[in-house]
């Protein structure tokens, strides 16, 4: 990356917030259409869910001088999609469905739907109609991981912040004592 461009990491974020949301609404089509052959990935979902929808509303009703606790919202916020990942794996395994390797043609699918310019969740909606539990289990898991590269971004951005104004802290500390 050149120092002449930076990226803006509103944009970043907001687009990680909107994957998130929609990471949300499969899990809940999931849930809601399938919890019948498993009440245990319905319960666990639906406890992973409650947790990060309320770490997101939390986020963005934080004011923008509290990084500290930003930061540790967006890392509630990866710690979900990663037990979702988990929960969703489980169950693939636990009920003997193939998981979708990662350089296959449905994975490339999932990938081209997240790259579109009118990108929601309706993106992915008549597939999720249109499929067994463990194609709508997998691109699910597709799209959490996206999600997950970018929540990755946004903290890493965000603790590089903190640490850079932190520097300039204590370097005016300095300053002001000599």
């Amino acid at each position: 990356m050149s120092l002449t461009h930076k990226e803006d990491p509103i944009d970043y974020f907001l687009n990680a917030c909107d994957k998130a949301q929609i990471v949300y609404k499969i899990a809940d089509q999931l849930g809601e259409r399938f919890g019948s052959q498993s009440n245990l990935l319905r319960a666990d979902l639906q406890q992973v869910l409650q947790l990060g929808r309320q770490a997101l509303i939390n986020y963005h009703l934080m004011p923008d001088d509290c990084q500290k606790s930003k930061l540790e919202l967006l890392n509630v916020l990866q710690l979900t999609m990663d037990e979702l990942r988990d929960e969703v794996s489980d169950f693939l395994e636990l009920k003997r469905y193939s998981k979708w390797k990662c350089n296959s043609a449905q994975v490339s699918f999932v990938y081209n739907l997240s790259i579109m310019e009118d990108y929601s969740y309706k993106s992915y909606s008549s597939f999720i109609e249109k499929n067994n539990i463990d194609k709508v289990a997998n691109l699910l898991i597709c799209v959490i991981d996206q999600t997950s590269d970018e929540l990755r971004h946004e903290i890493h951005v965000l603790e590089r912040s903190i640490k850079r104004s932190m520097s300039i802290t204590k370097i005016k500390d300095k300053l002001s004592r000599a």
